[in-house]
């Protein structure tokens, strides 16, 4: 089989499925590829002659063209000349001769033989537009006899479109799980006593604020069918000043003093009580005094934590200074210790979705973020429903970094780049940079979209990870 090279600079090309028909059906195009080479477009086909039945008097000029899909731009390559035998020896005299010239110079010349097979590779390569990308690839071939005279003309599609689409990454948008609230929460509060006293004074110390501390989280609990105490873990305290036997039936008073304040106040039944008492409280002390700046500090922590004997302990913490330091503990770390602590443990009833539905569009929302994230999974990834189950949430949570990245991929989705920017713009966290930067690069800012991918890449995301190959090949693609 006969073949002729006809070469423009080329590389490796990216094949297309495309097949052309040929100059009525004698001349085919055949293995028609092509891709861009970073500021250029190479093709690469071949020119299958085998059928053509051509008059050893006439000659094809073949020219291939690339023509934009509105026909407003063209690119032309220089034509490719069959000949049959007695024309191209005419030819080859009148050229030699200087009787006869191109119009434009051949790429190449092929004295054509017929019933014999005969291709020609051809290899082209012309700068990069984008219009070339939807352009078609055609050979327009002219018929001439002697004399010059055109005889027939036709066009021959090569292929309907140069090059595929511009490369469309696959981008994944990050969506955050909230942080699933404890079915079992607790709250803790105190209230201290005077020396010697067991009773509960509203007016001593801090205890009016906690008390209604207190009243509030009470009145919260019986007013929310949802959430019912399980447990009141109450400790009774009594400072190191004074019998430590004494001290001993003091903090059990102060924690029976909370109880029986708790029971009698909200109605709660005896069993919901664990009550127990410590006496002295030496490690609370111990916390205190690292709290706190005053002479001799360091000798009373060291004391304390190593006379074992609690008598000898006060006799030597009174003795310190000659009464000074102990004089100081009476006054401002003690009364500290003389107090009663709550911690109340509370539960929420298991989580109805179907409730939890009808409750999204109460104004406000009573859900967490979690609960409105469990109502998301119920819909279809993408539908409306879905998207506005994250609306809801940052309506409900403006603040909150999960509602804000949530509600930003959810518009990313639907094309809102410019109010998923506006969400994400003081988040920082990796979700974030990761959809920002596929937000940037749906609007082709692609500097920024490279360094947001990489800083979520580099904080551990593996969204962006993904993100950042798939950038690269649009670039790779669309930019080089």
């Amino acid at each position: 089989m006969k073949y002729l090279y006809i070469i423009l600079p080329l590389a490796l090309l990216y094949a297309l499925p495309a097949r052309a028909q040929g100059y009525k059906g004698e001349i085919t195009t055949e293995q028609v590829q092509a891709r861009k080479v970073r500021d250029k477009v190479a093709i690469e086909f071949i020119l299958n002659l085998e059928k053509l039945k051509l008059h050893p008097q006439l000659m094809v000029a073949l020219t291939p063209v690339i023509r934009s899909s509105d026909n407003a731009r063209a690119h032309v390559f220089d034509p490719i000349v069959i000949s049959g035998a007695k024309r191209d020896r005419a030819l080859d005299r009148a050229l030699a001769s200087g009787d006869f010239h191109f119009d434009v110079e051949p790429l190449a010349r092929m004295r054509h033989r017929n019933n014999r097979p005969e291709n020609i590779i051809v290899q082209l390569d012309v700068p990069y537009a984008p219009w070339i990308r939807e352009a078609r690839l055609l050979m327009h071939a002219v018929v001439t006899g002697c004399g010059a005279c055109e005889i027939d003309q036709r066009e021959i599609e090569v292929t309907a479109t140069v090059l595929p689409p511009v490369y469309a990454p696959e981008y994944r948008l990050s969506l955050l799980y909230p942080t699933v609230e404890p079915v079992s929460k607790k709250r803790v509060e105190q209230l201290h006593f005077t020396i010697g006293n067991a009773d509960i004074r509203p007016g001593f110390s801090d205890n009016a604020a906690a008390l209604e501390r207190v009243d509030q989280f009470f009145a919260r609990i019986q007013a929310d069918p949802n959430l019912s105490v399980d447990t009141c873990n109450l400790t009774g305290f009594a400072s190191p000043d004074g019998n430590f036997n004494s001290n001993m039936r003091l903090s059990e008073e102060r924690v029976y003093s909370f109880v029986n304040y708790l029971k009698s106040k909200y109605n709660l039944p005896p069993d919901r009580f664990n009550a127990r008492w410590v006496g002295e409280d030496w490690e609370g002390l111990l916390t205190l005094i690292d709290t706190l700046s005053f002479r001799g500090k360091e000798e009373v922590a060291r004391l304390i934590r190593t006379e074992i004997n609690i008598a000898r302990r006060k006799e030597r913490l009174k003795a310190l200074a000659g009464g000074a330091t102990y004089r100081y503990l009476l006054k401002n770390v003690f009364p500290a210790l003389r107090r009663s602590e709550y911690a109340i443990n509370y539960v929420a009833r298991p989580f109805d979705v179907v409730k939890a539905k009808t409750m999204l569009h109460q104004k406000p929302c009573p859900l967490t973020l979690n609960e409105m994230y469990m109502v998301a999974l119920t819909c279809e990834k993408g539908s409306d429903e879905f998207n506005e189950v994250f609306r809801i949430a940052l309506e409900t949570y403006p603040d909150a970094p999960v509602a804000r990245i949530n509600a930003a991929a959810t518009s990313i989705s639907r094309g809102q780049t410019d109010a998923a920017i506006s969400y994400l713009l003081f988040v920082e966290q990796p979700e974030a940079w990761n959809n920002l930067g596929v937000a940037y690069s749906n609007v082709k800012n692609y500097d920024l979209a490279l360094e947001y991918f990489e800083r979520a890449r580099d904080a551990g995301c593996t969204d962006a990870a993904h993100n950042l190959q798939e950038l690269q090949k649009l670039l790779d693609d669309y930019l080089y």
